[in-house]
């Protein structure tokens, strides 16, 4: 998919849910604290890495990441 806006717009996933099978589909009721939960898979060497990360940091994995894009953020501004 190509856009021309850098943030999604009404309509830009269409196409991506139309394809979707309804049984990848979990929907769930929003958070009270607005926070977007990702769920994303890991092969083994790109999981132990992170783990490794976030023990480094001392952090949660979850935490970790957030630190990463925090970080690759503020290199991308």
């Amino acid at each position: 998919m190509t856009r021309s806006h850098p943030d999604p717009m009404p309509g830009d996933f269409d196409e991506e849910l139309d394809r979707l099978d309804s049984a990848d589909v979990e929907i769930v009721e929003a958070s009270r604290d607005s926070r977007l939960v990702v769920q994303i898979a890991l092969d083994e060497d790109d999981a132990a890495a992170l783990q490794r990360i976030a023990d480094n940091q001392g952090e949660r994995p979850g935490e970790a990441v957030r630190s990463l894009i925090r970080s690759a953020s503020a290199k991308a501004a």
